[in-house]
């Protein structure tokens, strides 16, 4: 059996998977849309077919997880989701490392874990990369020197989160005017 390495992304629209063999080629691919709104145990429901269907083509040897929001030490979803409701405080890292079989599983905030899977695939190895995305959310990553820039909770680039528009709409953060929000 090949020896598979999963990247996960969990979106709020989709959930896409990956499973890449020792030489990089890719084994296998997952994508499903994201049950959001059926909470937290449909959406991890989605990610454990994920990670079944692409273990199906070798043996997992770890699994990369990139998740909206916050990500504390431990896996454990620190920060609110609008697309998935009760996604905070879910035990995400030792969900997927049960789902795994005990593979090592790293969990971290989606920009930062996109962030750093550019910067480890260019070939100039560049010191400084910033990573922006756009998809249901806005979101970021930083990385110098092959390290991410987390800040507290993993959430140093929640871009999205940013106050562009004082007294503007609430976020389901709670703040009034972040980027999110703005038409």
């Amino acid at each position: 059996m090949k020896k598979l390495y999963l990247g996960l992304d969990i979106g709020g629209q989709s959930i896409k998977g990956i499973a890449l063999d020792g030489e990089g080629r890719v084994a296998g691919e997952y994508s499903a849309q994201t049950p959001g709104p059926q909470g937290t145990e449909a959406v991890l429901s989605a990610i454990e077919a994920g990670i079944e269907g692409l273990g199906s083509h070798g043996t997992v040897v770890s699994v990369g997880v990139g998740t909206p929001g916050g990500v504390d030490k431990e896996g454990r979803v620190v920060g609110m989701s609008a697309n998935i409701p009760g996604w905070f405080g879910t035990a995400l890292g030792e969900r997927i490392l049960r789902m795994a079989k005990g593979a090592p599983t790293v969990v971290r905030n989606d920009g930062n874990i996109a962030a750093y899977a550019e910067w480890a695939v260019r070939r100039d190895q560049s010191k400084i990369l910033l990573f922006v995305g756009l998809g249901t959310g806005i979101g970021g990553g930083y990385v110098i020197d092959g390290e991410i820039l987390g800040g507290r909770n993993d959430r140093a680039l929640e871009i999205g989160h940013c106050i562009v528009e004082p007294a503007g709409r609430r976020c389901v953060c709670g703040v009034e005017g972040c980027a999110w929000t703005s038409p």
